[in-house]
């Protein structure tokens, strides 16, 4: 099967490198008589959220506004999802343009259908795939609630089954099966093309872009199903989120880091959480009084820790032309709403690239790290 996906990957590639050589364009299109019914789901509307302990520490504001747009989810009939993002299409060159986290992406990059290639799937299907389809963090905050504020929509569905991203169902299946889905229901889709008779679509619950934040009542729902019983009282130790095994934006001094956040928070461990069980990140982490370590994927646990304090360790500036200082805010913003105390403190350094490693120097983050301890303390 492996043999066949990445035959059905090279093809299906060459075939969109070739049309786009060819002056072929990809019609894009928010209109099409096989979007056969559109039902309105989500009514547009604003969210504030603020960072009281995050304004007392820099002496500014950090209050952020999360616009949130109407959306609808709309019935497809006979149509095609493609490659790892599920991009949709009508025919072998018209292609669904709802969602904004799919714009801009380069033509020979979108994988265009084979029809003869195509898998085909009978049942229906809601399209769960999207960018970013292997981080958790972009499944967690922006495609789980997307299908969670459709649940009883589809519940009316017949058979609905869940298309996730190809690659992925392994994992994903663990985040599933907490709000309610069997793995019976949940199925993969292909690197090329899959052929749906009937499909459910809605697109990213968020203007898109770094702020991805959606109504928090799809927040609320996820923590509910997730971990019912939030842990007020803290059993556990202080947790340090380690970096070591990532591919790209490690902490080159991380060991040093670890040892002064120590110092601060004793009896801390450091872990990595590629090496835990889905249950066992979610129960350390739930039972941590601290959470700290160099920003990055785990820290979007914070949507299910109470009365924690959870410090991340930013690479750049506070600016807003700092990506990572914007999900940063981001896990920042939906650990405040679930009950912690959530900051990040930056190294203040120039970033040489998205990829490039870096460290926090010890003299800063011993300041820092005493700074946030003090204040800490005052506001409780």
């Amino acid at each position: 099967m492996k043999v066949l996906s990445k035959i059905a990957k090279f093809i299906h590639d060459a075939n969109a490198s070739t049309k786009t050589a060819l002056g072929v364009p990809l019609i894009f299109v928010q209109n099409h008589p096989q979007i056969v019914d559109s039902t309105l789901i989500l009514t547009a509307g604003r969210s504030t959220h603020r960072n009281h302990f995050e304004e007392e520490f820099y002496g500014d504001s950090s209050t952020v506004d999360f616009s949130h747009p109407e959306r609808f989810v709309h019935t497809l009939e006979n149509v095609w999802v493609t490659g790892s993002e599920g991009h949709v299409f009508f025919d072998a060159n018209t292609i669904l343009n709802l969602c904004p986290s799919l714009e801009g992406v380069s033509p020979k990059k979108i994988r265009r259908p084979v029809s003869l290639l195509a898998e085909r799937v009978d049942d229906p299907v809601f399209i769960l795939a999207g960018r970013a389809p292997g981080n958790r963090a972009h499944f967690l905050m922006e495609h789980l609630p997307r299908l969670v504020a459709c649940l009883d929509f589809l519940k009316q569905q017949k058979g609905c089954k869940i298309l996730v991203t190809p690659g992925h169902r392994s994992w994903q299946l663990g985040y599933l099966e907490k709000i309610g889905i069997p793995a019976s229901d949940v199925i993969e889709g292909s690197q090329g093309a899959v052929f749906c008779k009937k499909a459910f679509y809605i697109p990213l619950l968020s203007e898109g872009g770094r702020e991805v934040i959606c109504q928090d009542r799809y927040y609320e729902q996820i923590r509910e199903l997730f971990a019912p019983e939030q842990r007020e009282q803290k059993t556990g130790a202080p947790i340090f989120l380690s970096r070591q095994d990532a591919a790209t934006r490690r902490l080159i001094n991380e060991d040093a880091v670890f040892g002064i956040a120590a110092e601060f928070f004793p009896g801390m461990k450091r872990i990595t959480m590629s090496g835990l069980s889905l249950e066992e990140q979610l129960g350390l982490l739930q039972q941590a009084p601290v959470i700290i370590g160099p920003h990055g994927q785990p820290f979007r646990y914070a949507l299910f820790c109470k009365n924690s304090l959870i410090i991340q360790l930013v690479p750049g500036e506070r600016t807003s032309t700092n990506e990572y200082h914007l999900w940063a805010r981001n896990f920042n913003s939906i650990g405040v709403s679930a009950g912690s105390t959530c900051i990040s403190i930056y190294n203040e350094e120039n970033l040489e690239s998205g990829a490039a490693d870096w460290e926090y120097k010890e003299e800063k983050l011993i300041d820092d790290l005493s700074r946030v301890v003090a204040l800490h303390k005052t506001s409780k």
